[in-house]
């Protein structure tokens, strides 16, 4: 409401979730804000959430607290990432958008993204020819040639589209 952005739905699925946003972000200042806010907000949950981790000394609620804590203080860093689709790239395009415009920002962080997801499966085969973690790295892998394709998708800018051969 603060930047009269109208809101179609809210999508929730098993990887995270999104708005469908009517006629997209348009504005830097509205999506900086928009995809900074789920990191903090997780960030003040795993604050709050140690906190009163400290306060209660019952051996039951402590360790549910603490876990709850640490888990939305690792998912705040992890959205932080600046992988396509995830708030950390859509924070940095808002950013970048300033200096050098919304087309080259939306570019620019395509290729962050797609170099951290080629850095992500080069690991992961890394971990699998080396025998150090087969299980981990085909994991890897995997998570970065997932983020991978939908760096190439999320890298096309508002208001083109992506022609396919």
């Amino acid at each position: 409401r603060l930047f009269a952005i109208r809101t179609r739905k809210i999508i929730l699925n098993f990887l995270g979730g999104g708005a469908d946003i009517v006629g997209g972000l348009r504005r830097a200042l509205p999506e900086f804000v928009i995809a900074a806010a789920g990191p903090i907000v997780s960030a003040l949950i795993g604050v709050a959430t140690l906190a009163l981790a400290g306060l209660f000394f019952n051996p039951a609620v402590t360790p549910v607290l603490i876990l709850t804590g640490k888990l939305n203080m690792m998912l705040a860093a992890f959205n932080l990432i600046p992988l396509f689709p995830m708030d950390g790239a859509r924070v940095l395009r808002a950013a970048l958008t300033r200096w050098v415009g919304g087309y080259r920002a939306t570019k620019l962080v395509g290729v962050v993204s797609a170099l951290l997801s080629l850095g992500a499966v080069f690991a992961g085969a890394y971990w699998i020819l080396m025998g150090t973690g087969i299980l981990s790295g085909a994991l890897l892998a995997g998570i970065g040639a997932f983020f991978l394709l939908l760096s190439k998708q999320m890298s096309v800018h508002p208001g083109t589209t992506l022609v396919q051969n």
